[in-house]
Order: structure tokens, then C-alpha cells, then sequence
């Protein structure tokens, strides 16, 4: 059974911003570990827009089916395409739902809808956000390596 969280159309860079706001939420709730997180984000991000390039139309779905999230964007094909161009495809992203999710499917979709109410699209803190990931994954990967890490600050990671 297929569980669609959301559909979202994107006609600006903004909206691609929210896009990737959004689906930072549903990776949060669905209890996925943070690098899984961090990729997932920046890859539905990249799909977006790669999408939404050849026409500045695409739609972003969201959904949970076969114990997977799939992130789907497909292109709008706009007046600007002949015939003889091939209609974009979509792209697709699948990655297995975490073993420990705690939260029902249609429980997801109910906090994920509050949360598109409660935060509003705010550019500087997605950039903050996309900020303190990347500093975290570099974190951890020089920790793996062994090496020490010297980042100052209070939120640096």
C-alpha cells in the first residue's frame, strides 16, 4: 500500500528551497539516521532541480510504499518544448524506511502537514541547517579517520 505525503509543485528557486526543507522534515519523522538525512536531502535537492531546469516547472512527490520513501520529481513539459524533444522523465530516489520507525505512516503525513504550517520557508535558516550537516558529516568523518577535529564555536556541530 502507498502512503503519498506530499505533492509539491515547483515553479521557483524558493519553492525548490522548500522542497528540500520538506523533505528534511519527513526524513526527521520517519526516524532516519543523520547521514542517511543528510544525503537523502541533498540528493531529493539535486533531483529537484535537475527537473525543474528544462522548463522552471517540475512536482515533487513524497510517498512511503514497500517499506521505502520515494522522492519523485518530475519535469512539466512547458510551451517551450517542440515536438520533436523528448518529453524530461521523472527522477526517482528510493531508500528502505529505518528498521526502529515508531510513527504511523498517516501519523507522519498529519505532523508533516503541521509542520509545513508552523515553518514557514525561511532561506538563512535552510542555509544554517545545510550548514551544520555538512559540518557534522565532516566531523564525523575525520573522526573515522581518527584525526582530531578543531572546529570553535557553540553550534559548530
Amino acid at each position: 500500500m502507498s502512503h503519498c505525503l506530499f505533492t509539491f509543485p515547483l515553479e521557483s528557486q524558493n519553492d525548490l528551497v522548500r522542497a528540500r526543507q520538506l523533505v528534511r522534515h519527513v526524513t526527521s519523522l520517519l526516524g532516519f539516521a543523520q547521514a542517511d538525512r543528510v544525503a537523502l536531502v541533498a540528493a531529493a535537492f539535486d533531483l529537484a532541480c535537475q527537473s525543474h531546469a528544462p522548463t522552471g516547472q517540475a512536482t515533487l512527490c513524497c510517498e512511503i510504499a514497500d517499506d521505502c520513501l520515494f522522492v519523485i520529481c518530475s519535469p512539466v513539459s512547458g510551451p517551450c518544448l517542440s515536438e520533436k524533444t523528448p518529453t524530461p522523465s521523472a527522477f526517482r530516489l528510493c531508500r528502505p524506511l529505518p528498521a526502529a520507525v515508531s510513527v504511523a505512516h498517516d501519523d507522519v503525513l498529519w505532523m508533516l502537514q503541521q509542520l509545513m504550517e508552523l515553518t514557514p520557508l525561511d532561506i538563512f535558516e535552510e542555509m544554517k541547517m545545510l550548514n551544520q550537516e555538512l559540518l557534522q558529516t565532516l566531523i564525523n568523518q575525520a573522526r573515522q579517520r581518527g584525526s582530531k577535529t578543531d572546529f570553535a564555536g557553540p553550534s559548530a556541530a
